[in-house]
């Protein structure tokens, strides 16, 4: 009797252990194998319409073949090159479909998508010029908002579970 209950408790377990796997798994792994920009892909570049800042979308590949895609948004002055690391994206997300960035005006970006699972989000951005004195440095600020295609649209059912459609 001892040895039949033991075996189901490790199925139990192992059951348990499997779906929270699969659940949480691939944002683990894109912390455990972060991005190296090796594989990464500008998907969109949109000019501000004061013409002084690009808002920049990348996809990235992660953990090899048994990983999957992170995508990142970034707000630099005009033709700047993007960083070497992630560590100043404003946005990330481990799932992402139908993305796109617009600058709804000079001091404000959306990021639009029909379905994310964000990880990172950041709502205002800052940039100073380094280069010009105390005197002449002015801060430009930039209000970034999530759009969803969908004004009513949750990743989650109203009974806690992801949604398998977008």
């Amino acid at each position: 009797m001892r040895k039949l209950s033991l075996g189901a408790l490790g199925l139990v377990v192992g059951l348990l252990l499997g779906l929270s796997v699969c659940f949480v798994g691939p944002s683990m792994m894109s912390h455990v194998f972060p991005p190296d920009r090796a594989n990464a892909v500008e998907l969109m570049r949109v000019i501000s319409p004061d013409g002084l800042f690009e808002s920049v979308l990348v996809r990235d590949e992660w953990g090899g073949g048994m990983g999957g895609f992170m995508w990142f948004v970034f707000i630099l002055p005009k033709g700047e090159k993007l960083p070497g690391t992630y560590e100043k994206a404003i946005f990330a997300a481990g799932r992402l479909t139908r993305p796109a960035i617009a600058w709804k005006q000079p001091h404000l970006v959306e990021i639009i998508y029909d379905k994310a699972e964000i990880e990172r989000f950041q709502n205002v951005w800052a940039w100073w010029d380094h280069r010009q004195s105390n005197a002449q440095r002015k801060t430009y600020f930039v209000e970034i908002r999530l759009a969803p295609s969908a004004s009513d649209y949750s990743i989650l059912t109203p009974t806690g579970d992801f949604r398998s459609d977008p």
